[in-house]
């Protein structure tokens, strides 16, 4: 049965990373309870990876580095012995979840936590508050895979999507085309973002819209400079 060697399910979240090659290495990464689980298996067993603590979401760089972003700390396997944690203290806890965070370059990753907006630029070691999102009942926020060139973050509003480029200090509308709904979250009209893919001149956003009673996929383009 899919699943042996982690723990219960329970309500608590978890935060699930698939390697960018998971089709074909079928490894992927959980954190669930503060703890970090690797299948290599496509999720058939998975072992527990000790050492980091507290953990509460993974990211990985392009060049498949894994990164948990923990209370107080952040993690990275150490070079050498590719076995043993790097814990590396961070001033902050990384707020409550969810937390939304990508990386961008190797080097640049961002992150938004309790409407705060976080950079690194030394591959996701070090991390500065650069911002503070000034949307009000903002939620399901998405970062721009270009961001290193945009600085576009994505929010969900209470009944509206919009975007922001100076780190949430001001919003636009961002939803043109999408229906109109009076209140996001109900059974009959809801928007959730779902990613965003990078192509040639920009990249693609992908949003999961419920409207009447159905829910469809919607994307927008957005095209760089």
């Amino acid at each position: 049965m899919a699943g042996e060697g982690l723990p219960p399910v329970s309500y608590r979240r978890f935060s699930l990373l698939l390697a960018a090659d998971f089709a074909d290495s079928g490894v992927a990464h959980l954190a669930y309870s503060g703890q970090v689980y690797r299948t290599e298996d496509g999720g058939d067993t998975w072992g527990k990876m000790e050492g980091a603590v507290g953990v509460k979401k993974l990211i990985e760089s392009p060049a498949g580095r894994l990164i948990p972003l923990a209370s107080g700390a952040v993690y990275e396997r150490d070079p050498e012995s590719e076995a043993d944690w790097v814990r590396r203290p961070v001033d902050f806890g990384f707020g409550s979840e969810p937390i939304v965070a990508r990386f961008v370059t190797e080097q640049l990753a961002a992150a938004v936590m309790d409407g705060d907006v976080y950079l690194s630029e030394d591959g996701g070691r070090g991390w500065t508050r650069i911002g503070e999102s000034a949307l009000e009942s903002a939620y399901d926020y998405l970062i721009s895979p270009r961001f290193d060139a945009d600085h576009a973050i994505y929010a969900k509003g209470a009944a509206m999507l919009y975007v922001s480029t100076d780190a949430g200090r001001t919003w636009v509308e961002a939803g043109e085309g999408l229906p109109f709904c009076e209140q996001y979250g109900g059974p009959e009209c809801d928007v959730n973002l779902l990613g965003a893919v990078p192509t040639d001149d920009g990249y693609i956003l992908y949003a999961a819209v419920r409207h009447d009673f159905h829910t469809r996929i919607w994307a927008a383009r957005a095209v760089g400079d």
